[in-house]
């Protein structure tokens, strides 16, 4: 009787084991939606039926093609935690997995090279990611809105970083930007507030409004070997020092004289700085963008060297109104011969 009995747990373990491995390969099966490739002998991952499981694990096989790419927008709003992707993937695409709030982690195969726009746009809960060798180029909002990611392990063959990258990426407190890396596209790392220190490598080439409205960061370092750009206590020019680039945000001065030379002030320039109160402008700029000091809710003081016809002069609107009024703070600008109050008044000496 002992016997039997014994068979028969050995039969129910058996057939749960079977039933285990069962429905892992109904996973892969049946569960994903997937197009053959016009080689006949790979597919593309396009989507998922009604699977609802935390954790997704895709094979390297299905129905006997091999996996070799996820398609656009295949796992939007998807609600699983991990996903495991096999090494014979070479191509993730363009918001595959946008607006998955419940992504915790995510193996990048090693064959890929592109990160494309908006792959995990709004993955809210991702907590970090490693990016394999071999990746060249992270796209435009890629990580935007990953506000839970606090590491990110950028490969050494990494080359861009594209518009809104990791924008918003809150709570991430450092990076570490590799050698050959040759550019920052707009707010790439915007709104990164828990940044404090940002080193430039000599191979970066552009940098376009990279680092705005990071509130704590106090200081862009930039390697002295670098062609394109300077920084001086912190502060990012270009290597002529004709054109500001950024005063950091966390920067903790109340006062900032602009260099005699420089000729141009960029967009976003002073953005989101709590600190400083007043800015002097050299009669040298001849040009500066309406949007400079955005946010900058303590700045009630603009001092610049030259006259009210000039300082209308130099401004570069673009459909804006003129920077001081943009959110309502306070500014006065006091030029040689008179003032302009917040709310466009004009008073001569």
């Amino acid at each position: 009787m002992k016997q039997v009995s014994s068979k028969i747990c050995v039969i129910l373990i058996l057939t749960l084991i079977t039933l285990l491995f069962s429905s892992c390969e109904d996973l892969n099966s049946s569960k994903l939606e997937f197009e053959i490739n016009v080689d006949g002998a790979t597919c593309t991952i396009t989507g998922i039926r009604n699977f609802r499981g935390e954790d997704l694990v895709i094979s390297e096989e299905i129905d006997g093609y091999g996996v070799v790419a996820i398609a656009d927008n295949a796992f939007m709003n998807c609600d699983f935690k991990t996903v495991s992707l096999p090494d014979t993937i070479t191509q993730i695409g363009k918001s595959a997995f946008e607006g998955c709030s419940l992504l915790e982690s995510i193996n990048i195969p090693q064959q890929v090279t592109e990160i494309q726009e908006r792959t995990f746009y709004e993955c809210s809960n991702l907590k970090e990611i490693k990016f394999p060798e071999g990746l060249t180029d992270i796209k435009d909002f890629a990580f935007w809105y990953c506000e839970s990611l606090a590491s990110v392990d950028f490969p050494s063959t990494l080359i861009n970083i594209g518009q809104g990258a990791f924008m918003h990426c809150i709570y991430l407190p450092e990076i570490d930007l590799p050698k050959d890396l040759k550019k920052i596209d707009g707010f790439g790392f915007g709104y990164c507030y828990s940044l404090t220190e940002v080193d430039i490598p000599a191979s970066v080439e552009t940098l376009n409004l990279p680092f705005v409205c990071c509130y704590y960061l106090e200081n862009i370092n930039v390697d002295a070997n670098n062609k394109y750009y300077i920084s001086v206590d912190g502060v990012l020019y270009d290597k002529t020092m004709k054109v500001l680039y950024q005063y950091p945000g966390g920067k903790r001065e109340t006062e900032f004289t602009i260099p005699a030379g420089v000729t141009y002030i960029q967009a976003w320039a002073f953005s989101l700085n709590h600190n400083l109160k007043s800015i002097d402008i050299p009669s040298s700029v001849k040009l500066m963008n309406s949007q400079i000091a955005v946010e900058c809710p303590n700045l009630n003081t603009i001092n610049y060297n030259g006259t009210i016809l000039r300082w209308n002069a130099i401004q570069k609107r673009d459909g804006w109104d003129s920077f001081w009024q943009e959110y309502g703070y306070d500014y006065t600008i006091y030029c040689t011969d008179g003032q302009i109050a917040k709310d466009g008044t004009v008073t001569y000496n």
